[in-house]
């Protein structure tokens, strides 16, 4: 999934459609909140219940960004 995220926010950048400010909002939520989650996992190993799990996790200390990600 680490990988996953570096190549999606890559290409958000490269299509230049989002203010920089989005773009660094975006990054800081694969960075702080995705990438330590569930960053070492490989795409067929993140399910439902562990994107739940890491969804519930963020909203219990940070409600607002449990909305962006």
């Amino acid at each position: 999934m680490d990988t996953l995220g570096t190549m999606w926010l890559a290409d958000v950048e490269h299509a230049g459609r989002l203010r920089p400010q989005t773009l660094d909002t975006y990054r800081h939520t694969v960075d702080r909140a995705i990438v330590p989650a569930i960053g070492g996992l490989r795409l067929r190993e993140v399910t439902p219940g562990r994107v739940d799990h890491l969804l519930k996790g963020i909203s219990r200390t940070h409600p607002a960004k449990a909305r962006q990600v």
